[in-house]
């Protein structure tokens, strides 16, 4: 995945209630490839709700299958567990998580380009999928 390294700010946009309006807030990323640019890390701090988000995200190919894959770990939606995620044929990422005795799955969509662009997705056990993040990044250094 083609990501530019350097500073990245914009903004982001959580559904807590995919209902409702989303909570709008400041984000900031730092982009660096790792291990001669055969993975990138992406290192963020934001908040929602006055409540820290920051985080690390990398990205890179999977050992046994050399797929895209991505790692992720943060304050907030993770609270402090790595989350992993396989590249699905359509390119986007996808991870599951536990909420009681249930498994939910997470989509995470990464558009790469003068904007820097991801989008997240809850998908229910059912199968059903409410947006849940959209962070839009312009490069600044």
């Amino acid at each position: 995945m083609d990501i530019q390294a350097g500073q990245w700010r914009g903004t982001a946009r959580t559904w807590l209630d995919p209902e409702g309006e989303p909570i709008v807030s400041d984000f900031a990323a730092t982009v660096a490839p790792v291990l001669d640019g055969k993975s990138v890390r992406i290192d963020y701090q934001s908040k929602i709700d006055e409540k820290r988000a920051d985080g690390v995200m990398l990205i890179g190919k999977d050992v046994a299958t050399l797929r895209p894959c991505l790692t992720m770990v943060d304050t907030f939606h993770t609270g402090g567990h790595v989350m992993n995620f396989a590249a699905g044929d359509d390119g986007a990422f996808l991870g599951a998580y536990a909420a009681g005795e249930e498994m939910w799955r997470w989509r995470i969509t990464v558009h790469t380009g003068e904007e820097l662009r991801f989008e997240h997705v809850n998908i229910h056990p059912s199968g059903q999928e409410d947006r849940a993040i959209e962070i839009i990044l312009r490069r600044v250094s």
